[in-house]
């Protein structure tokens, strides 16, 4: 999780992919540990998740009201992906492959 105060002001925390996946996925490991910290950060500032992270969540199950009443219980915001985003994650996908990195898809890694 993101603390989004650090890096474009807003207020809340950017939830990645995959603590959403364990806590609609009841038998995960992570299940408990992922709805604990989404309450935990919930308790200072909202969660968020953008574009990216919504398509992901979507992708093995296209159902979009389930997922936005999921969503919905945590109070999620949907928050535009700032454009100061790409070029974070074209320096890291760039030291990534200069270190010998060999993923060819820098978006969903970076």
């Amino acid at each position: 999780m993101l603390d989004l105060s650090r890096h474009d002001g807003s207020s809340g925390f950017l939830v990645d992919t995959n603590p959403w996946i364990d806590c609609m996925t009841p038998d995960s490991r992570w299940h408990e540990w992922s709805i604990g910290q989404i309450q935990r950060c919930r308790k200072q500032a909202p969660p968020h998740i953008n574009l990216v992270i919504d398509t992901e969540l979507l992708i093995p199950d296209p159902d979009v009201k389930a997922l936005d009443a999921m969503l919905d219980v945590y109070d999620t915001l949907r928050s535009p992906l700032p454009w100061t985003c790409a070029g974070l994650a074209a320096n890291a996908y760039q030291r990534y492959r200069r270190s010998g990195g060999t993923r060819r898809v820098p978006l969903p890694d970076f």
